[in-house]
């Protein structure tokens, strides 16, 4: 968990290790406050996931204010009652729109975008929480992550003792961390002292202040890793392979949901590998899968505007790309617990040839649960829409895929066994016959109609009520019942969770 916290790091343009310090500065805070001991692991696991729902608005995010992980990171420590502050941190932090649009599109949105913002976070963060298996007292600490003492936070507008003293707590961490980085600890500190009784309860803050000084002038002289794990509230050095395969799973999830086009992909290439790995006879079916689903958890240092480029990337974005998968070595080999998966998942981009990223390796060093993921990455891609192209079709990317193969770029025994697992083998000719599949591939809710799966789907790849109704021949007031339907039998409120709940079933097309 610690590890994988850098992953939220990275998708919030915070310096490594920022989440650690937050969750350090809070265990501290909760040590002076006398926060009783039973809430302290609903601290501990709040403050490691506190960042867990952040890519959940991500594509709308991109829409507005251009960059996402740059406006994120500069509207982070804003008071969000004053709009002005509001304002100018969102001006200050767009990056890939022009001033005079990010100042439009606030003007005009700024009003609802909290609101969806809020809620699509914390909605997203509890269910991936809950993924993880946490308690109910993390859940509720994810649920206030935007709540404030006064009220005037959301997405339920909870106010004082009504929020959860491990989430009060939280609040002033996060804040006093985010504000030292920018600021420097005085600054830190003036701003907790002044936002005391409006954004955070004042007798956290006042027990903050006690110990702030030395407290956050020592973070840049302690491990505050050693720190973290040292004080880990429960006794989990050596979970199981179903426990790791839950928190890869949501943490696949996490990154997914940066982009209208990935939802589901990690599951959906982790599926593929689970099968084709069996096929294979490999031994270490399990890590293979594991790594699969985390393949990919260093694109979320990738803005969603670049993800999202209809026209042809330019060298600097596309080194952001090819930069993803040594991030994800980095996070991987931070935990001995990973030490298996962060042999293969970093190099699923890697290319027999030599021609893939970032080592530019070749076929002698690339592990063989790494060629089987690259393979089912490539194909699971091909058959998915992007923002430069349509979806191929499954004949489509077979023929790709054996291209990919006789230039020598992937490795034939794993894409046979991926087009096995994918229902497909290769014929004579280049075409492609259906086959069993084995292990099913979902089926549709039994809660949702035909239409509103197909509404549901339509929804999940970011496409307005309008353009909806558009392309399904039906009017916008019908689109929006649909869309209420939908929320209500889902339980969720936000694009972002029906998204997650359409990919965590297998409904997405």
């Amino acid at each position: 968990m610690a590890a994988l916290s850098l992953a939220t790091d990275l998708a919030n343009d915070n310096p490594p290790e920022t989440t650690l310090r937050i969750c350090y500065i809070a265990l501290e805070t909760a040590g002076e406050v006398g926060l009783p001991s039973r809430d302290i692991a609903d601290l501990y696991y709040g403050a490691l996931l506190r960042f867990i729902g952040c890519t959940a608005y991500a594509h709308e995010e991109s829409l507005v204010l251009g960059d996402d992980l740059a406006a994120r990171h500069s509207l982070a420590g804003v008071d969000v009652t004053r709009p002005s502050e509001l304002l100018g941190a969102a001006i200050k932090g767009s990056k890939g729109k022009s001033k005079a649009a990010v100042l439009w599109n606030f003007l005009t949105q700024s009003g609802s975008m909290f609101a969806r913002f809020t809620s699509a976070n914390c909605e997203v963060a509890c269910m991936l929480g809950a993924r993880i298996g946490m308690p109910d007292g993390v859940l509720r600490v994810l649920s206030e992550v935007h709540e404030r003492w006064d009220g005037r936070g959301g997405p339920n507008r909870l106010k004082g003792d009504s929020l959860s003293s491990a989430g009060r707590i939280l609040h002033v961490a996060n804040a006093a961390e985010i504000i030292r980085q920018a600021a420097g600890v005085d600054a830190a500190c003036e701003v907790i002292k002044e936002r005391s009784g409006g954004q955070f309860d004042p007798v956290v803050s006042q027990a903050f202040l006690r110990i702030a000084p030395d407290l956050l002038r020592n973070l840049e002289s302690i491990s505050v890793w050693d720190e973290v794990i040292k004080r880990s509230p429960r006794n989990e050095s050596s979970p199981g392979q179903a426990r790791l395969r839950e928190i890869a799973e949501a943490f696949g999830a996490f990154v997914d949901l940066k982009s209208i086009y990935t939802g589901g992909k990690s599951l959906a290439v982790s599926k593929l590998v689970s099968r084709a790995a069996s096929l294979m006879g490999l031994n270490d079916v399990e890590d293979i899968v594991i790594a699969s689903l985390l393949a990919d958890v260093g694109m979320v240092s990738v803005p969603t505007n670049i993800l999202e480029k209809t026209s042809k990337l330019n060298v600097t974005e596309w080194e952001r790309i090819r930069l993803h998968t040594y991030y994800t070595e980095r996070i991987l080999s931070r935990s001995p617990i990973l030490s298996n998966v962060a042999r293969i998942a970093p190099w699923h981009q890697e290319r027999l040839d030599g021609s893939g990223y970032h080592r530019g390796a070749s076929a002698g060093s690339i592990p063989m649960g790494a060629r089987l993921i690259a393979a089912a990455d490539v194909y699971q891609s091909l058959i998915a829409r992007r923002a430069y192209r349509n979806a191929f079709s499954p004949d489509e990317a077979v023929a790709i895929l054996a291209k990919e193969v006789s230039s020598g770029r992937l490795d034939r025994v794993s894409a046979d066994a991926v087009l096995e697992a994918a229902g497909k083998r290769q014929a004579e000719g280049g075409k492609s016959t259906e086959r069993g599949m084995g292990e099913g591939t979902g089926s549709p809710s039994s809660l949702l109609s035909p239409r509103e799966m197909e509404v549901l789907n339509l929804l999940a790849r970011g496409h307005s009520n309008k353009e909806i109704g558009a392309e399904l021949d039906i009017s916008h007031r019908t689109v929006q019942h649909h869309v209420e339907h939908i929320y209500n039998k889902l339980a969720v409120s936000t694009r972002a969770a029906a998204t997650l709940y359409a990919a965590q079933n297998g409904i997405l097309t």
